[in-house]
């Protein structure tokens, strides 16, 4: 994990896998009576869990906001590194039996001044475009 979320290339810009706890507001219209399942007793997954949730059942995308700034303290040091890994340790395979389809393979990390690199979204004039583009190109033997 990481403080500021995952983002793939399968989504589309803007969009990222999951957003923590700590870096996470909600549009609660959006997501109705959903909340954080309390099988997750301590933080840890609860967050990531709440995401795919919302993606899955609602289609509620998790969004990266970029100009958006928290400052979360965390322990430091081996002890606060021991308890970061015993606690993500335990809460991991709560998240694996709930959701099997979940993982992390292939996502990349969100990290201080992140630019997207994925293509915005193309307006249906835009695609239209864009396709004919491409076929005046495939009919030239590009």
């Amino acid at each position: 994990g990481n403080l500021n979320g995952r983002w793939t290339w399968d989504d589309p810009q803007g969009v990222l896998l999951y957003g923590c706890t700590c870096n996470f507001s909600a549009d609660l219209t959006a997501l109705g009576d959903m909340e954080f399942d309390p099988i997750f007793s301590r933080p840890g997954f609860e967050d990531i869990e709440l995401c795919w949730r919302a993606r899955k059942e609602l289609g509620v995308f998790t969004r990266y906001c970029e100009k958006a700034r928290v400052f979360h303290e965390y322990d430091r040091g081996f002890v606060g590194l021991y308890r970061q890994f015993w606690k993500y340790g335990h809460t991991e395979p709560i998240m694996a039996w709930m959701h099997p389809q979940f993982t992390f393979q292939d996502s990349r990390p969100v990290t201080a001044d992140f630019c997207d690199p994925r293509q915005p979204e193309l307006s249906p004039e835009q695609k239209a475009a864009l396709e004919e583009i491409r076929a005046r190109m495939a009919a030239q033997g590009f």
